[in-house]
């Protein structure tokens, strides 16, 4: 016991002296930033804008904004810095928006340093902007910071809206992939508000088509496992409004004739809420029938519009090179473009909420 406890109190002693000349922050004397915006500006050179939360008194929240171009993003934070009367520091970070401008030209860039700060989760959310980011992040004010109050908009529709999940660990891990290209929410302005407007798809680094926000909820269901989703149907006969959606998905890839072919199996389980007509349930076959060749028309036109793109945000590469067995990058690149794929639709739902 007596040799474990002086071992123990040199390993506290050194401890102590390795952290002697460490730099010490003093919450008074630094801002965190939470939220940052990158637009292109003249040049090529990058407009930074960032926003740092400041309690001007009890129970009162200010944003403070700095904003500075440089030819990089480091550059823009020594400027930024010398704006600030505390130093700027990123360990609060929350948000960080790209202008469509600047996404068009190639993300990877302002990828790759996010990665290389230690001060930054890697589930920070990811957006690009419509117009200017430094618009968006100036075009509001709420009693809860611009930051959190941007990260409760992305995180909430992807736990129960149409997003799928796009933080920077799933951009970076789609970049770095090389079979499967990264997708980003992105922002816009209504009267005067930040809104969800669109699914912004990537070819590799650079943005080259959205998806308008409403039909990202069939991209959502094909990509991943969905736990809290919605369907709207409209037909000649009624509407229908599910709600409450559990799906999960499958693909599946074989060679058949010496040509592969891909299946995507989607199981879909809801409630439905809201029903134009009397009685949903007497015509419950009827509905979920409409429900699953609507679902099916809109997943091959999606899946459709992907090949034409010659884009792989879904990753059927990666399944099909996994079970296809001597199949090739080569091969499937060539392929994708006319690549029969298959969708498969279960659909299950119940008139009653209460249901698990």
């Amino acid at each position: 016991m007596g040799r474990n406890y002086v071992i123990f109190i040199l390993f506290v002693i050194i401890s102590m002296a390795a952290n002697i000349d460490m730099p010490k922050k003093v919450i008074d004397q630094i801002q965190t930033v939470t939220i940052a915006g990158h637009d292109l500006a003249e040049d090529d050179k990058v407009r930074t804008t960032v926003v740092a939360p400041f309690f001007a008194k009890e129970g009162e929240l200010q944003d403070l904004y700095y904003t500075n171009t440089a030819s990089t993003i480091y550059k823009n934070k020594i400027k930024l810095n010398a704006q600030a009367s505390e130093q700027l520091l990123n360990a609060k970070m929350e948000v960080i928006l790209y202008s469509k401008e600047l996404a068009e030209k190639g993300m990877e860039d302002y990828i790759r340093y996010l990665l290389r700060d230690p001060s930054i989760g890697a589930n920070l959310h990811l957006a690009v902007t419509e117009g200017s980011s430094k618009d968006i992040l100036k075009s509001f004010e709420t009693g809860k910071g611009t930051g959190m109050y941007l990260e409760d908009l992305l995180e909430h529709n992807v736990q129960h809206g149409h997003l799928p999940l796009a933080d920077l660990k799933e951009f970076s891990s789609h970049l770095e992939s090389k079979s499967r290209d990264p997708f980003l929410p992105m922002l816009g302005l209504k009267d005067g508000k930040p809104y969800l407007k669109a699914l912004a798809l990537f070819d590799e680094d650079k943005l080259v088509d959205t998806i308008p926000i409403q039909e990202t909820g069939v991209f959502k269901m094909l990509y991943e496992r969905v736990s809290d989703g919605q369907y709207n149907v409209s037909s000649s006969d009624f509407e229908v409004s599910i709600q409450n959606i559990e799906s999960s998905r499958s693909i599946k890839a074989v060679k058949k004739d010496g040509q592969v072919e891909v299946t995507i199996n989607v199981q879909m389980k809801g409630v439905i809420r809201e029903f134009s007509k009397d009685k949903a349930v007497s015509r419950l076959p009827a509905i979920e029938k409409k429900v699953k060749s609507d679902f099916q028309k809109n997943a091959r036109k999606m899946v459709k519009r992907l090949q034409e793109l010659n884009i792989d945000p879904l990753n059927i590469e990666g399944y099909v090179k996994g079970q296809v067995r001597g199949y090739s990058k080569k091969q499937f690149e060539k392929a994708y473009p006319e690549l029969p794929v298959h969708i498969n639709v279960d659909v299950s739902l119940t008139e009653s909420g209460a249901r698990r």
